[in-house]
């Protein structure tokens, strides 16, 4: 059945105007990590600078209001165990699609939307092989529960893979595992 959860899109629209998460991890690799700095991908590296960018205000003004979705999203979801959807809205890119900046932003916006949004509402979260996409990519159904719900999310995980099968059973052996 459907749930309306207007926070989700709320949350999906914070996201595309700047993540907390690359803020965050701007200070953490500045602070923790700066030799890693270099180390990175230059487009990853490009994504964690501009989190360096945001205001102080515009972060913690955005942290109140995640802080917010969370608790109504966690009230809404009292009435359900889990909520299902695909891990990934696409199928993974090509790598030529994905080596410069243009290519790899919307991509990378797209493919994080559905994890980034039950991060961001405090959801926990579980991908689950399911099968193969139109394009012979191996397909991911992700499982969310209210925070603090590990256990019912991985009992039905559990359930969902004793009735799907498990990933060998359904898609076989890995090639780069089969050696």
């Amino acid at each position: 059945s459907s749930l309306p959860l207007p926070e989700a899109a709320e949350a999906q629209v914070m996201l595309r105007q700047g993540s907390v998460v690359s803020a965050e991890c701007d200070a953490f690799v500045a602070s923790e990590l700066p030799e890693w700095r270099e180390l990175l991908d230059p487009i990853v590296t490009l994504r964690i600078a501009e989190g360096g960018t945001i205001p102080a205000r515009d972060y913690v003004q955005r942290q109140w209001r995640l802080r917010e979705l969370a608790r109504r999203a966690n009230a809404k979801l009292q009435a359900v165990q889990v909520i299902a959807a695909p891990t990934l809205p696409l199928s993974p890119p090509r790598l030529d699609e994905v080596n410069t900046v243009a290519g790899y932003r919307p991509r990378n916006g797209a493919a994080l939307s559905n994890t980034c949004v039950g991060n961001m509402l405090g959801l926990c979260g579980i991908s689950i092989p399911a099968g193969l996409d139109q394009n012979a990519m191996p397909a991911g159904l992700m499982l969310l529960a209210r925070h603090g719900q590990e256990e019912t999310l991985l009992a039905v995980a559990r359930a969902v893979e004793r009735t799907l099968g498990t990933p060998v059973q359904r898609l076989g052996m890995p090639p780069l595992c089969n050696g």
